[in-house]
């Protein structure tokens, strides 16, 4: 299995790393011998041997010395003195050796224990190795049976998937007619409901239209009934003049009992039309009151208009986009069109409304023109009451 080998890998290349050190190791111990051998070598030599270790300045300085014609009693005190150091410095050099030797043996001792160690060591990794190989191979043996078992299972699933292929390339042909289809469906359903955008903007411009002219309609009959306040302002202004003057006409023809009568009869008459003049204007103004608020629910019902068909808009974009709303936007036209035709009883029944509101103004003006009639007869009968006098 791939564990094993690359544990085995990894135990290799430390064993040969661990090789080469002891190999190192080893070549440093080799020649720390061979050092402490040649210094056991020198350290084992005689006194004679020892001339070697004299250095050849010295030698040839005592040479020199001895060949000359005296023995060593005609030698010099300095000449004397200059071997005395010699043998002392050689008898150090020996003493030196000597504890460079035993150093060299424990030294020595320690790395045969140390390399005896390592020996083991690598007797062990030897054994775990072939543990290893062993176990590698085994693991090669199951690896070739599951991949003769895999060669298996991947030839029957390439044949299944060739016959999952097959049927996903039907489906798909499949999918592409049904998409196709649908997508002339979906073609025809936003052509229709272009139409009913086109018809419900028409519809709109029309229902403005209407409101323009109520609200036209509207001023005209507010400007009429301002007229009507003014006339009728008027006409209280003289019939309370009439009143004061028939008050002061009283006092001055009591004898007049017929005119009198007569003239608290027309009296009463004139305070009679001008009560009912009172209540009409009164419902003029609450049918005024009406009309206003019929105008401001039509307002409101074209802002909601405009609102709706702004949503259809933009589900009509979005219908462009993905074609699985067309019914939506469909179902929202044939609501903002029965919204319109509800729009336009409203505006049937509105001109109604004001054409109401005329036919009253008319009866107003009309009844205003009578009351002015009664002021001048009341006037002429003041004229009559005055002849007297």
């Amino acid at each position: 299995m791939p564990p094993l080998e690359s544990l085995f890998s990894v135990i290799s290349v430390q064993h040969a790393r661990d090789e080469e050190e002891w190999a190192g190791e080893r070549e440093e111990l080799r020649a720390q011998v061979a050092h402490l051998e040649t210094e056991l070598h020198l350290a084992g030599c005689s006194d004679g041997e020892l001339d070697f270790l004299i250095t050849p300045a010295k030698k040839g300085h005592l040479e020199r010395a001895l060949s000359s014609p005296g023995t060593l009693h005609g030698l010099s005190l300095q000449t004397l003195l200059d071997m005395g150091e010699a043998s002392l410095e050689v008898e150090e050099d020996i003493h030196e050796l000597k504890v460079r030797i035993e150093e060299s043996e424990a030294s020595e001792r320690t790395a045969l224990h140390a390399l005896a160690s390592k020996d083991r060591e690598l007797e062990d990794l030897k054994i775990q190795i072939t543990q290893l190989k062993d176990e590698v191979a085994a693991e090669k043996d199951k690896a070739k049976e599951e991949a003769e078992d895999l060669t298996q299972e991947m030839a029957e699933l390439r044949y299944q998937l060739m016959e999952m292929i097959e049927q996903e390339r039907e489906l798909r042909a499949q999918t592409e007619q049904a998409s196709v289809l649908r997508v002339v469906e979906l073609e025809s359903q936003v052509k229709t409901a272009r139409q009913e955008v086109v018809q419900a903007l028409a519809s709109r411009r029309e229902a403005e239209m209407q409101s323009d002219r109520l609200s036209l309609e509207v001023q005209r009959i507010r400007l009429a009934l301002q007229n009507a306040d003014q006339e009728l302002k008027e006409s209280k202004e003289k019939i309370i003049r009439a009143q004061a003057e028939v008050e002061q006409r009283r006092k001055d023809a009591c004898l007049a009992t017929d005119a009198r009568l007569k003239l608290e009869n027309q009296l009463l008459e004139l305070e009679v039309s001008r009560n009912l003049l009172i209540t009409e204007n009164q419902e003029l103004k609450a049918s005024l009151d009406r009309a206003f608020a019929t105008t401001s629910m039509l307002e409101e019902s074209l802002r909601d208009k405009e609102a709706a068909l702004y949503v259809l808009v933009v589900k009509q974009s979005e219908n462009l986009k993905n074609g699985d709303e067309a019914d939506n936007s469909h179902k929202g036209a044939c609501v903002l069109k029965a919204s319109n035709a509800d729009s336009d009883n409203e505006f049937a029944s509105t001109p109604a409304e004001v054409n109401e509101l005329n036919h009253d103004f008319q009866d107003i003006s009309s009844k205003d023109t009578g009351v002015q009639a009664n002021a001048s007869a009341f006037s002429i009968v003041e004229m009559e009451m005055q002849v007297p006098g």
